[in-house]
């Protein structure tokens, strides 16, 4: 159970407050006494705080959200990769490339003929 400075910080975030928005992230990021570790609930308050334009929150976005957690968000999360490689974090890089290149190079696969596809044309 959340402790009394943990239900400040959570009633703050769903205020709206970006900074709590942060701090809540952060505690489901590293789970707490009162809170879990949760990166799918971590990635929820900070894409709302990043979604407020607060930089700490896509560079912590950028360093601690995997590439699977990012490929099955409903809603796309390049641009914060971006903003967080842009910032100096070098893994979100790395992370945008494959949000970015994958598919397209998925796509090009699928519409390639395969070698035995090519040798009976």
């Amino acid at each position: 159970m959340a402790n009394r400075e943990e239900l400040g910080i959570i009633r703050a975030a769903r205020a709206g407050r970006p900074l709590a928005q942060v701090e809540l992230g952060k505690l489901y990021l590293l789970g707490s006494t009162g809170l879990p570790k949760s990166l799918p609930t971590a990635l929820h308050w900070l894409e709302r705080a990043a979604c407020q334009e607060c930089p700490e929150a896509w560079e912590l976005i950028g360093t601690h959200i995997p590439l699977e957690l990012a490929r099955q968000s409903p809603r796309p999360l390049a641009l914060w990769y971006e903003r967080a490689f842009d910032a100096g974090v070098t893994r979100a890089g790395l992370v945008l490339a494959q949000l970015v290149l994958e598919p397209q190079a998925g796509a090009a696969r699928a519409a390639a003929p395969s070698a035995r596809t090519a040798k009976a044309l």
